[in-house]
């Protein structure tokens, strides 16, 4: 059973990027993907992600590791040197990338969503949200080990959200929008007595 010393609260205000709150998401291994799946499906997660700097990102894992440091000192079941922050990945720029997730099945084989509020904190109806998308995330730190390497490391378990800026895609938002031309003077005017010619009321026309 985990210990309550295991979890250290912490939170991210800001902007995210891969948000999967409306439905989980689960590896697909003959797409080579992360794909939307029903809550009952082995392994989904909902998820959100985010971007800090060079600086930010060591910071923050230099606090997973301090924390899982302290727990192994205490916990005999840790039996391995740190592996990893599950959920947190060094990009080409030297940026760092975050992902908070939560099973969307808990413990106990119940369904176990995320609980997402507005800026008005009410609960968030419409979680078909986009990269962009503004607000705070809530979740907590602890010491779990990797399935595949066996290592311990740090998971980061999404607790709640926030959004105070939604960014959301329109119904055409796939197609890309062209300016529409303005139609030619059938008279062959200048553009500038065309005008004109629009701007007098017909009660000033002489018939």
């Amino acid at each position: 059973m985990a210990n309550n010393k295991d979890f250290v609260k912490d939170s991210y205000m800001g902007a995210f990027k891969w948000i999967h709150l409306s439905k989980p998401f689960a590896f697909n291994s003959m797409e080579g993907k992360s794909v939307p799946v029903e809550p009952n499906t082995a392994g989904a997660k909902y998820s959100i992600s985010w971007t800090l700097t060079a600086e930010e990102g060591a910071a923050f894992e230099a606090k997973c590791k301090e924390h899982f440091k302290a727990r192994k000192a205490e916990d005999k079941k840790i039996k391995t040197d740190f592996g990893a922050v599950h959920g947190l990945k060094k990009n080409d720029d030297s940026t760092w990338s975050v992902t908070a997730s939560r099973k969307s099945v808990n413990a106990k084989g119940e369904m176990a969503g995320v609980p997402v509020m507005n800026e008005y904190q009410d609960p968030m109806a419409d979680l078909d949200l986009w990269d962009g998308s503004v607000g705070t995330a809530v979740f907590s730190m602890y010491p779990a080990p990797n399935p595949s390497s066996k290592k311990w490391g740090i998971s980061l378990n999404l607790l709640k959200v926030q959004i105070t800026e939604a960014v959301r895609g329109a119904e055409d938002s796939d197609f890309v929008k062209v300016e529409r031309p303005q139609p030619k003077d059938p008279f062959g005017l200048p553009a500038a007595e065309a005008a004109k010619t629009e701007e007098v009321e017909y009660d000033e026309i002489p018939f």
